[in-house]
């Protein structure tokens, strides 16, 4: 029997990806395609020594290499999240491959091509509606640091209500945003954010009070204090997150023009 290489490579990490990607989707983790390949070139690397250096010893290298795929394909925080993760990428790996073995009978293409068409059309019906309530739910933050403006897209968070040690607004911001108002040389003032996650595990963060924040919400326009804590990621498609009491209470908005034709809010 002829195997071709490049056919082998190409069709393993495919089949490696798609693996990584389901497991991606089933944990509900942002993808990263950059780790994605990376975790998919461990699989198609260990196919290709397992065809050129046939032994019966390599069979044993399977739990090495998933753990390897596993470690390189996601972001892992804790063991607890570690076992998770293995476990669901070899639930999939199962399935994937009940799936390619059902594939080869006529009727089983023509089922799983119906399939497809149907998870495709769903997906992006789903992508559609989100988009559609997300819009809804966006609202524009604009504040001073020094010489510096920052303008944040920001999502009104209807589950979102911390608060402060002075019962004050809070904004969740990127690490990367957070990072900026850290190294900004202005005068700061901290506050602590008490927190209460699932399980009822309580918690403590430290945030950064900012005064006279804009905030643009359709037709309505406000401006309020309130403190600023990092979130733990990157946020999926906009910068910072806020709560409904928000946009509650709010200070008059005075609008003047500067002399080059933009508004500055006081």
């Amino acid at each position: 029997m002829t195997i071709y290489l490049d056919v082998l490579f190409a069709k393993e990490l495919v089949a490696d990806f798609i693996v990584i990607l389901f497991s991606y989707k089933v944990l509900g983790i942002k993808i990263n395609i950059k780790k994605m390949f990376i975790g998919a070139a461990i699989g198609v690397t260990y196919s290709i020594i397992c065809v050129l250096f046939y032994s019966p010893l390599l069979a044993y290298g399977r739990l090495i290499i998933a753990i390897l795929i596993v470690l390189t394909s996601y972001k892992i925080r804790s063991q607890k999240e570690f076992f998770k993760i293995l476990i669901t990428f070899y639930m999939v790996t199962f399935c994937v491959s009940g799936i390619s073995f059902y594939a080869y009978s006529s009727y089983g293409k023509r089922l799983i091509f119906l399939v497809s068409i149907y998870i495709i059309i769903s997906d992006l019906i789903k992508k559609y509606m989100k988009s559609y309530r997300l819009a809804n739910y966006m609202m524009n933050l604009e504040f001073r640091l020094g010489n510096e403006k920052l303008h944040l897209k920001t999502f009104i968070d209807t589950g979102h209500n911390l608060v402060s040690e002075f019962d004050e607004n809070v904004i969740v911001v990127t690490p990367s945003i957070m990072q900026r108002i850290l190294s900004a040389q202005i005068e700061k003032e901290y506050r602590n954010i008490f927190f209460k996650s699932l399980g009822n595990s309580k918690g403590k963060s430290l945030g950064v009070k900012l005064e006279n924040i804009v905030f643009k919400y359709g037709d309505k326009t406000g401006f309020k204090d309130g403190v600023v804590i990092s979130a733990e990621s990157e946020l999926d498609g906009y910068d910072a997150m806020v709560g409904l009491k928000f946009l509650e209470e709010n200070k008059p908005v005075v609008k003047k023009e500067e002399s080059n034709g933009n508004f500055i809010y006081n």
